[in-house]
């Protein structure tokens, strides 16, 4: 009877999982699916920007914190070592970031900031903060087109990729969006080589942080593939 009962469990889990996934046959709108085609095309012949996560406002409160005349040698030690891992903890989830989506995204060109840049990308600046591969700014960097969409990652759980249009409007369905890896086989490229793995759940773990952008992003790129496939063949 246990094993009756657990069985029946997995099932419940795992059919959740799936739903939570693939929640229905969605029907688009003639303006959405206008919209989507045109935000397709603008990906196609401009540019993927990825906003990183710099954890600006929390390093700054600390160094604020640190250097208050008010704090006492010990407590300065502590919020020390709280930055400290601030700062270490967003450059290894940035760098895991950066990494996927060098190995997993081909789709269109790409490039690179963090959040406190957002005002000069708005204000169309074309230079001047964008990253290199060490998360440092490089000035030879320039965005070279005038269409874009970006990416950014949500941290709040589910741990998930966004994707925003030119006026910061988030992009919905029938536009592939990233999704969480869901049941089944998933391969994917980290740093290790080609990757091939069957999940039950896949959920955002900080030690495997490199493994679930890496498996979201190859199964973006691919819709993105089959979604661009699919315009073409409907206008033959």
């Amino acid at each position: 009877m246990r094993n009756f009962l657990l069985g029946v469990l997995l099932f419940l889990v795992v059919q959740g999982s799936v739903a939570a996934q693939n929640p229905g046959i969605y029907i688009s709108s003639a303006n959405e699916k206008e919209r989507a085609e045109s935000l397709l095309k603008t990906l196609e012949e401009g540019v993927l920007i990825v906003r990183l996560n710099s954890d600006r406002r929390k390093i700054d409160e600390l160094n604020r914190l640190m250097n208050s005349p008010d704090t006492d040698e010990n407590a300065k030690k502590r919020f020390n070592k709280m930055l400290e891992a601030t700062v270490e903890d967003n450059r290894i989830e940035n760098q895991a970031i950066m990494e996927a989506v060098r190995l997993n995204y081909d789709f269109t060109r790409t490039l690179f900031m963090y959040d406190t840049a957002s005002h000069l990308l708005q204000a169309d600046v074309k230079s001047g903060y964008f990253l290199n591969e060490n998360l440092e700014v490089d000035n030879s960097i320039t965005l070279e087109h005038s269409g874009w969409l970006m990416l950014y990652l949500q941290r709040e759980p589910p741990t998930l990729f966004f994707v925003l249009d030119q006026e910061n409007n988030e992009v919905g369905k029938p536009f592939p969006i990233p999704v969480r890896p869901g049941f089944g086989r998933h391969n994917y490229v980290t740093s290790d080589g080609e990757q091939e793995r069957f999940f039950l759940m896949f959920s955002f773990n900080e030690n495997k942080q490199d493994r679930y952008f890496s498996a979201m992003l190859s199964s973006w790129n691919e819709r993105l593939k089959k979604y661009q496939q699919q315009l073409k063949e409907s206008r033959n």
